[in-house]
C-alpha cells in the first residue's frame, strides 16, 4: 500500500470518526433535552396539583367563614354569670367551693315584659376571699334553651328588666351580715363571647328577705350586636 492510499485511508478514518462522534454528542444531547423536558414536564404537573389544592383549600376557608357569618348573627349559646359580694363579720378565709342540689332561677323581661327564665344547674359557688368579704358565684342557661337559641342576636337588645331571687340561698347559707347592703356583678357570655360586664347594683337585705326584685337594665344590652361583632373578630 503506498504512502498516500495510508493517507488517505487516515483522512477517511478521521472524517468517519468525526461524523460518529458528531452522532453521538447530537444523541446525547436530545436525551439529555428529553430528560429535562420530562422533569420540567413533571415538575409542571405537581405545580398544578398544588394550584388546584390551594384553590379547593380556598374554596373551603370561604365556604366556612360564610358559614360562621351567618352563625354570627344568631344565638348559639348565652351564658348570665351572677357575682354577690356580701360583707360579713370576721370568718376564716376559704377558697371556692361548690354546694349543690338547690336550683335558682333568674328572669329577664323585654320591652314587652315577655319572660325568659334561666336557671342554674342545681349549684352554687361561695368564697371567703377576706375575713369579712364572701362571694356567691352563679352560672344560669336558658332554662328551655328552644325559646332563644337560633334566634337572631338583636332579640337581646330588647331586654329591659332583670328578676332575682336569692332567698332560699341566703338561708341556706345562714349569712350573717355586718351591713345591710349587698353588690351583685353580672356578666353575659353569648357564643363564647362576653358581650356584657355591668357595673354592680346594690341590693339590701330588706330585698333579698322579700323574695323576687327586679332592676331596670335599658342600657346593658344596648348595642350587644355591635359589640358581639367586635369581639368575635
Amino acid at each position: 500500500m503506498s504512502t498516500k492510499t495510508i493517507i488517505e485511508l487516515g483522512i477517511l478514518f478521521l472524517v468517519v470518526g468525526g461524523a460518529i462522534g458528531q452522532y453521538v454528542i447530537q444523541k446525547y444531547d436530545q436525551k439529555v433535552s428529553s430528560k429535562k423536558n420530562e422533569k420540567m414536564s413533571l415538575e409542571i404537573n405537581v405545580l398544578n396539583k398544588d394550584v388546584d389544592t390551594l384553590t379547593q383549600v380556598i374554596d373551603d376557608k370561604d365556604k366556612i367563614i360564610t358559614s360562621l357569618e351567618k352563625k354570627l348573627n344568631v344565638i348559639n349559646s348565652l351564658n348570665i354569670f351572677v357575682k354577690i359580694k356580701i360583707k360579713t363579720q370576721p370568718s376564716e378565709i376559704t377558697p371556692k367551693q361548690t354546694s349543690t342540689g338547690l336550683q335558682n332561677i333568674l328572669g329577664l323581661f323585654t320591652n314587652d315584659s315577655t319572660r325568659y327564665r334561666f336557671a342554674t344547674n342545681f349549684q352554687f359557688s361561695t368564697e371567703q376571699k377576706k375575713s369579712d368579704t364572701k362571694y356567691i358565684y352563679f352560672e344560669y342557661l336558658p332554662e328551655d334553651p328552644k325559646v332563644l337559641y337560633s334566634k337572631s342576636i338583636e332579640l337581646l337588645e330588647n331586654f329591659s328588666t332583670i328578676g332575682f331571687d336569692f332567698k332560699n340561698i341566703f338561708k341556706r347559707l345562714k349569712i350573717i351580715s355586718s351591713n345591710s347592703v349587698y353588690e351583685i356583678s353580672l356578666s353575659l357570655v353569648l357564643n363564647g363571647v362576653e358581650i356584657v360586664n355591668s357595673d354592680k347594683f346594690v341590693v339590701t337585705h330588706e330585698q333579698i328577705n322579700s323574695g323576687t326584685f327586679s332592676y331596670e337594665i335599658p342600657q346593658l344590652f344596648k348595642g350587644v350586636n355591635e359589640k358581639y361583632t367586635e369581639n368575635f373578630r
